[in-house]
Order: structure tokens, then sequence, then C-alpha cells
């Protein structure tokens, strides 16, 4: 099928006849002339007429075709080539940017983070936003198209005719800090093209990263293009803070703790003497410097002590590179203004140790809020109303205590259990050990009276929170202390066993029952049972265990990515207040909160920034609530090449065209070259200019006309 861009010239096709009229109209007619013998133009006739003949018919085709040519020229014919399963085909397709049909276009623009790597000439996204624009001004009033985001694609996206109205939008769009969304976008372009009913269809994607998803285009019903605008380069410099993590450590009121960062080098080169900062509440308490290599993740540790309670925040930074938006890394903690605890005993001797442990003197641990009862006031107690409730020694417990012991630790709070001679081994059994922390009690085994026999403390997780503290104590040192009574047990599947008797019975456990948290300890604090409460090991075990139970830790090694949406249980909800979420740029709004029972709890939803997210109440920035560290996904750090051949395999789809566009092509000859072909009007005028210098050679060795 032979079509041309300009086919209206192809009427000028009639001018073709000129040089044949010009050549009949001015024939010579033939002059008579008397001769006495017609012997030599017999002669003439074989030997001339022929020639002139030949000549005359040479110089009418030539002129034809150069006029026919020019015409042609004109009219702009194109041949376009595509690729189909691998075999190359062409043919001959017309029409220009405003003379084909209605094209329905789907542009696709990368605003992810890594889209702001910096350049000489500025940021790459500014570049790729000038793409943008130029495809939208190729486009005519037949013409729709539609603006995809590729970071945050929006599902109630149609198509539009005010591309004026497009081009402002790229022009105000800043990159985000969102990682790039290709399901959803592609996901997008599908709905949008099958919706449309123009024939011409395409999909622009503007991007410095290996499109992935590219299956799910199959799903588009009409042939279409599918432009890669390639704006990857491997060779930018770039480091990252990957994570940061606080582990299982307790971070504590005057106490030391350690935070540790990952440093990762994408750059081809080893870094010297990279300056790493750490930041809390706003100033730098701490730096360092590490030299790390081409392609190496580095651990960083900083250790700080906080000596006042409430929320914290800081971050990890690095120097400025190529990419800025993951030279940061933000975290956030709490350490409670109050830890309200009950400690609870048969007789006032059962806690009393426990009681001076954690608080040895009235001025130390002020955090913590103790109230101690005897076993007779348990029922009477709302124990919503503390952060732990320490057991010791209990004999047993009403139904009653049960029940609001159950729905204690199903709504958060913090159980722990200390045994002694007091306890009765079938109830613990029955309606302690097995239900809330997966144990199996068979007996109680030592005696009392013969304390040269004994057990000890062995095979300490190290790991955990309460017993972290002892990870660089060689085991040999480990504290040897003496148990004369304990309860012999088999732990279950979910029982979580921290530290074991010499005899391998498990002397504490754990469970995570429901959002709380239960901890038992199979011995007894009576000085009669063991010298545990001699030992110089008690006392951080003891405010370990409580501090443990009494926070989340959970919360502690949480971060979120930014883009997440999130909702954040309210401890406490002050009446009458305004409840309200700063984002990271100070700016603010009012908030609703959700009721679910007794909980309360507050979305976070627009979370594009990364940073610390307030929720607080009142007017007061110290009226805090809660807070959460939302950071960027480090997955899009890595600057990377896109391989075109290996997109070219993965491009499935039987009805779309892949065309890959690099920086050096031009994009509007690149789309026409794609929509109507290759033009070929310069290859017919080089045809013309050599048909005149022929017609020029042929008219001036024209043969000598001869009379008859």
């Amino acid at each position: 099928m032979l079509n041309f861009l300009n086919s209206i010239i192809l009427v000028g096709l009639i001018a073709g006849l000129i040089p044949l009229l010009i050549h009949l109209f001015t024939r010579r007619k033939l002059k008579k002339i008397e001769f006495s013998s017609l012997w030599f133009l017999k002669v003439l006739e074989k030997t001339k007429l022929r020639q002139v003949k030949l000549h005359n018919l040479l110089l009418l085709i030539i002129r034809t075709l150069i006029i026919l040519l020019v015409v042609l020229a004109f009219a702009r014919p194109a041949i376009k080539g595509t690729i189909a399963q691998g075999k190359l085909s062409a043919k001959i397709l017309g029409g220009d940017f405003s003379s084909a049909g209605s094209s329905s276009v789907v542009l696709i623009l990368d605003d992810s983070y890594s889209m702001g790597f910096e350049t000489k000439t500025g940021a790459v996204f500014e570049s790729a936003k000038q793409k943008a624009k130029e495809v939208l001004n190729f486009l005519t009033e037949k013409d729709e198209a539609a603006l995809i985001f590729l970071s945050s694609p929006s599902e109630t996206l149609n198509f539009t005719l005010d591309f004026k109205e497009l081009s402002e939008i790229v022009e105000k769009a800043r990159v985000s800090y969102l990682k790039s969304n290709f399901f959803s976008s592609f996901n997008l372009a599908v709905r949008l093209l099958n919706n449309s009913k123009n024939l011409n269809q395409e999909i622009y994607l503007i991007t410095n990263k290996t499109p992935l998803g590219l299956d799910k285009l199959k799903q588009i019903n009409s042939q279409f293009s599918f432009y890669l605008i390639d704006f990857s380069n491997p060779n930018f410099q770039n480091l990252a803070v990957d994570s940061i993590s606080f582990a299982n450590q307790l971070i504590e009121l005057n106490k030391p703790f350690e935070v540790e960062a990952e440093i990762v080098n994408y750059t081809k080169k080893q870094v010297p003497n990279l300056l790493v900062g750490f930041y809390l509440d706003g100033k730098k308490v701490a730096q360092t410097d590490i030299n790390i290599k081409a392609g190496e993740t580095k651990k960083v540790k900083f250790i700080y002590t906080v000596q006042k309670t409430g929320f914290h925040w800081g971050y990890v930074e690095i120097v400025e590179d190529d990419l800025l938006a993951d030279n940061y890394r933000y975290f956030s903690f709490k350490i409670p203004e109050e830890i309200k605890i009950l400690l609870a005993g048969q007789k006032p001797e059962d806690y009393f140790f426990l009681n001076l442990a954690l608080k040895p003197q009235e001025n130390l641990n002020q955090n913590l809020k103790i109230k101690t009862i005897t076993k007779g006031l348990l029922q009477q107690e709302n124990f919503s109303d503390y952060d732990l409730i320490v057991l010791s020694n209990v004999e047993s417990f009403s139904d009653m205590v049960l029940t609001n012991m159950q729905r204690y630790l199903e709504t958060g709070g913090g159980l722990w259990f200390i045994l002694g001679e007091d306890c009765d081994l079938k109830f613990y059994r029955e309606k302690i050990a097995k239900k809330f922390l997966d144990l199996n009690m068979k007996t109680r085994i030592g005696d009392i009276r013969n304390q040269e026999a004994f057990f000890s403390l062995k095979s300490f997780d190290l790991t955990h929170p309460i017993f972290a503290v002892y990870r660089q104590v060689e085991k040999d040192k480990l504290p040897e202390i003496k148990f004369y009574s304990i309860f012999d047990s088999q732990a279950g599947r979910e029982t979580k066993i921290l530290a074991n008797f010499s005899n391998n019975s498990p002397a504490v456990v754990e469970r995570k029952y429901g959002a709380g948290k239960a901890l038992l300890f199979l011995s007894g604090l009576d000085p009669d049972l063991g010298d545990l409460v001699q030992h110089s090991f008690f006392v951080p075990f003891a405010n370990r265990s409580v501090q443990y139970l009494a926070l989340d830790l959970a919360k502690q090694n949480e971060f979120f990515t930014v883009g997440e949406e999130i909702s954040r249980n309210l401890s406490e909800l002050p009446t009458g207040s305004v409840i309200k979420l700063r984002y990271p740029n100070e700016t603010e709004e009012g908030v609703k909160p959700i009721f679910a029972g007794t909980k309360a709890f507050v979305k976070i939803r627009n979370s594009k920034l990364p940073g610390i997210y307030r929720i607080t109440a009142g007017e007061s920035a110290s009226g805090g609530l809660d807070e959460a560290a939302f950071n960027i996904d480090p997955s899009e750090s890595k600057p990377e090449k896109i391989d075109v051949d290996a997109v070219q395999k993965g491009f499935t789809s039987e009805k779309g065209n892949l065309v890959a566009v690099s920086l050096d092509e031009d994009l509007r000859q690149v789309i026409s070259r794609t929509r109507y072909g290759r033009e070929l009007w310069r290859e017919i005028l080089y045809v013309v200019l050599v048909l005149l210098a022929v017609e020029m050679i042929l008219g001036r060795t024209k043969p000598v006309e001869e009379k008859i």
C-alpha cells in the first residue's frame, strides 16, 4: 500500500505530461526540396534518423521523470521498518503529525528519587521534564494524552485534550522520595489505551531504570508503540545510608545505647575518609570517617547516652554525592516518662528484694512508678493502669484475676511470673504455664535443706535484650548462681527459652501472647531457694526484665517506608485536645482518631517525605503522643545502565513495537520514523539532480538536424 505524507501534492503528477505536450506541439514541419536524385536521402534515413529519434525519446523520458520525481519528493513518501518475530519487514506508510490520524498517547514520567541524580547541567529529572514537554509539543488537536507519574500513578486518571495544562503540570513537577511503581503505571496505561478508540496508540516511558512488568502490556487490545527514553547512567558517584538498627538492646535513661548504620558504596572506586555523622534531637553528637571499597557495605556504630525521657529522634548522614535523597536515614525512639509497675506477692517479703532492686533510692530510676500489694488486693486492681505486672510467689489466682490477666496480655501488657515455695504446682501447670507460656511444668526438684547440691544458670540467650549486656563477657566468666529448688519443665513449640538451669531444664522462658508478653522465672527470690538476690547479677536482671516487658522493642526498630500508610495506636488520648499530625517539613493538619473498643488510632496516609512524623495534642509541640520515622526505599540507589537487548527480550507483546530512544537522538525524528517511516524525499532529490545532469549533457550533444 503506497501512501505519502503530503498526498495532496500527488495531483502535481499531471505535470509529467508537460514534456510530452511540448514535444508534440513543437515538432517541426517537413520542407519539400527538389532534388535530382534521392540516393543520399536514403543513406541519411538509415544512418541518422534513428539516432535523432532515440535521442529525443530519451530526453523526453528524462524530463518527464524529473517532473514526476520532484512531485513525489514534495509528496514525502516514507518507508517504515518493523521488527516482528525477529524478521525485518517494511511497508510504506503515510501521514505527518498534523495530517495523520488521531493518536492516544500515555506519557509515563519517572519522578522517583533516583531521577534526582545531579549532573553538570542539573538534575536528571529536569532533563527528563524537557523530553516530556517535547512529546506533548508534538501532539495535535486530534490527539489525546494522559500523564502518569511513575512513583504514584493515579487510578482515576483519564485522557485529556488540554496539552498546555499537562505541560504546566510537568514544569511544576518535582522529583519525589518514592520508588518507581512500574506495575501500577503499566496497568493504568493498559486501561487507558483499551478504552481509547484511536487507532494510533503510544506509550512513552521516560526513566533511568530497567522497566519491570512489561508483560502487563500484552493486555493492550490494539497495535501500539512503546518508546523507552533512556536516561540511565551507571557512572554516577553515589553512596547511601542503607539501614539503621538498634538490634535488641534496651534504651534506658542515663545508660549508653548503640546505633548501627550500614553504608553502601555504589561507585566503581574506593572512597577514603568518608565522613559519617550521627545526629540526635537535631544536634550532631558524634561523627567518624571510614574507608569503603567499591561495591562494599560497611557497618558504622555510634554509642551515646540519653539523659531525659520522652521521644528522641535523629539520623545518620554521609557527605553529599550525586544523589542526595539516600544520604540520610532517620530513627525515633521513646524513653517513657513513667513506667507504671504493679508488684504483687503472697506476702510483702515476696516482692521486697525486687522492689529494692528496682528502686534502691528515691532519686534513682525516677521514671519507675511502683505500687506494691499482696494477693488479696489483686482482684481490686485495674490491670490496664499499669505497663507491667510482676507476680512473685503468689499461690494461685481467682478466675476473675485470670480473666483480667488474659485481657491484659491480649491488649499489649507485660506479665512477669516469679515462682516460689508457696506456688501451687498443679494450679500453675494447668492455669498459667500451659495457657500463657506453652510450658509443661512437671515437678518441683531440689531440697532447700541440702545446700550441698544445687543448680546453676547456664546457656543464656545473649541476643535477647535481658541478657544482651553479657554478650562481651567470656563464657567462663558468666555469673554462677546457686538454686536449691527449681521447677522442672519442658518447653513447647511457642516457648522461647532465655536461660537454662544446669540440668537443662528451662530457667527463664518467654512467650508472645496477643499483643503482650509473658515472662516466667522457674525459681524464687527467697534467699532460702538460692543466692540470686545476693548476687550482683540480680539488679541488672530485674531492671532489664522490667524494662523489656514494659517497653515495646518492636517500635524501637520500627522504620517505615516513604509512601506507606500506617495506623498508630495512641496509648494516651487527652480529652478536649485537638489532635494534629506534624509532617517533616513542619506543616500540620488536624486528624480525627479512630476508636476501636478502648483503643484509639490515628492514620498517617500522606507520607511522601522522609523524616519524623509527629502526632501531637494541643497547641504546644511538647504534647507529643507518638512519633514515626519514614525513610526512602534504598532499592533504587544503585546507578544502572538499561540493557535494551534484555528489555527487548522481555517485551513479549505481539501487538507492541518497542522503540529505544537514546539522549543523543532527535526525538521528533524517532517518533516520525516510527509512526510513518523514514522519509525518502532526500534520496529522490539526489536522483533528480543526477537526471538533471544527464539531461544537460544530452541537451548539449544534440545531433545535427537534417533537412529533408
